[in-house]
C-alpha cells in the first residue's frame, strides 16, 4: 500500500563560497528564480550586536559565520577600487553585499519543486 507524499513546504539551506583570486576582490552574483519560485540570498546581520542573535555564548563561532552582510558602504568600496581584504559579493540588483560567502534559502513543496539559477 502506498502512503501519500507529505506536501508540506520544505526548506533548504545552501552555503555558497565562490572562487575568488588575487587579482580579483569583488564579484556579482545573480538570483534567478523560476516563476513562483521561493528563493533568496542572504547573510546574518552585520555585527553581532542583533536582537536576533542567540544568547547562548557557546555557538558564538557559528554565528560569526553567519554574520557574512556587508554594509552597503563596504560592498561599494571594491567597485570604486578600493583594495578588500575578504573577497565581496555584490547582488546583481545592488541591494546586498556580502563577505566571502552567502546563503541561500530554498523553499518549496516537494509535489512542485521549481528551479533556480545562480
Amino acid at each position: 500500500e502506498e502512503t501519500p507524499l507529505d506536501d508540506s513546504l520544505v526548506t533548504i539551506f545552501l552555503k555558497v563560497r565562490p572562487q575568488g583570486d588575487s587579482r580579483t576582490n569583488w564579484l556579482e552574483a545573480s538570483l534567478e528564480p523560476a516563476p513562483g519560485a521561493d528563493v533568496e540570498m542572504f547573510c546574518g546581520p552585520v555585527g553581532g550586536n542583533s536582537a536576533d542573535l542567540p544568547l547562548d555564548p557557546t555557538i558564538a563561532s557559528s554565528q560569526a559565520e553567519l554574520a557574512c552582510g556587508l554594509s552597503s558602504a563596504s560592498g561599494d568600496e571594491p567597485l570604486k577600487g578600493f583594495p578588500t581584504r575578504d573577497l565581496v559579493i555584490v547582488s546583481k540588483d545592488g541591494k546586498q553585499a556580502f563577505r566571502n560567502h552567502f546563503y541561500i534559502r530554498y523553499r518549496y513543496r516537494p509535489s512542485q519543486p521549481l528551479p533556480f539559477v545562480l
